[in-house]
């Protein structure tokens, strides 16, 4: 299996991986896994074309917004966001969401664009001095501040909570801890026998 996967790993092609390529390889695998799954939900398609339109998608928001307690600037903020959410999958710029577009908008820890957008309202509000960076105190309603902390500058930044509410940077973590085990020869590039190696290693 190893054999068989390391060409897909490797982009360059150089025979050596690098954490870039493994961490794109993982994000690869994990799309191809949820578009197996994803359906679009048949309560927005209204005209059942298997498209999302903006005017589906801020009719099912205004639908959703009556049975929800909220205050003019919350409903206008909820509805921003979707709208800016859907101008960014929209990649071909056509007024409609397919295929990839569609999942990229159902599933945005997948596109690092729409996830920075999911995530700034959080941001935003745990930024209590407004100064752009989030300090232990402010991030401690959340939880692990060490583990979003990937620079250890002693703040967490928009790109930072990100990757951490994304799960990249857990991904990353593994990924460097499996790199730095597979590397023997510490060149930062793990080769096809230093993985397979690795692998040996792990099942002793």
């Amino acid at each position: 299996e190893v054999h068989h996967l390391f060409p897909l790993m490797d982009a360059n092609k150089d025979g050596q991986l690098s954490l870039e390529e493994l961490q794109a390889f993982s994000l690869s695998t994990t799309k191809l896994a949820v578009q197996k799954e994803f359906r679009i939900p048949m309560r927005l398609d209204a005209d059942k074309d298997g498209t999302l339109s903006l005017q589906e998608l801020e009719s099912d928001i205004e639908k959703l917004q009556e049975s929800l307690n909220e205050s003019d600037a919350e409903r206008k903020d909820r509805l921003t966001l979707q709208q800016d959410k859907f101008k960014t999958a929209d990649a071909d710029k056509d007024g409609k969401l397919t295929g990839d577009e569609l999942m990229s908008f159902f599933h945005p820890k997948l596109d690092h664009e729409l996830w920075l957008l999911q995530v700034r309202p959080l941001f935003d509000s745990l930024d209590a001095d407004s100064d752009g960076k989030l300090s232990p105190a402010e991030f401690q309603p959340i939880g692990d501040f060490k583990g979003a902390d990937a620079d250890e500058n002693g703040f967490v930044g928009v790109k930072e909570l990100h990757a951490w509410t994304s799960g990249l940077q857990k991904v990353k973590q593994a990924l460097q801890e499996l790199t730095t085990l597979a590397d023997r020869d510490s060149d930062g590039l793990v080769s096809l026998e230093e993985l397979l190696a690795a692998r040996e290693s792990l099942r002793r």
